[in-house]
């Protein structure tokens, strides 16, 4: 999952949703307006937490795959955007509207321009 990311003060907006960062992915953002953010579908979670940012998720499709589920959907407002989430307990019917979770401690941050990677996160 990626997505492009405006740089805030506090951290990132990206799909609709802020998240705050730490201190070492702020300062590894010092200088760049934007950049893109990679989350893999692990860090997603369909059953948000605190300190989590939330993301508006329009479910197309959920896959079980074992103990454990996909959902695949579309950012809200963005239909051309593709994200996967591990469902967990959760399972939701295409068309529903859900929030996910993401953790920003699991964030991968780069580059807009070069796709090269910032900071060690």
């Amino acid at each position: 999952n990626l997505f492009d990311a405006a740089v805030e003060q506090d951290g990132i907006s990206l799909a609709g949703a802020s998240l705050p960062l730490g201190g070492a992915q702020r300062q590894a953002l010092q200088g760049h307006v934007e950049v893109v953010a990679g989350i893999r579908p692990e860090h997603l979670s369909a059953t948000p937490g605190p300190g989590q940012g939330e993301l508006v998720l329009k479910v197309a499709l959920v896959e079980d795959v074992g103990g454990d589920g996909l959902i695949y959907g579309q950012v809200a407002g963005d239909p051309g955007s593709n994200v996967i989430v591990r469902s967990g307990p959760v399972r939701p019917q295409p068309g529903e509207v859900i929030r996910v979770g993401a953790d920003p401690a699991r964030l991968h941050l780069f580059d807009a321009a070069s796709g090269q990677r910032l900071g060690d996160g």
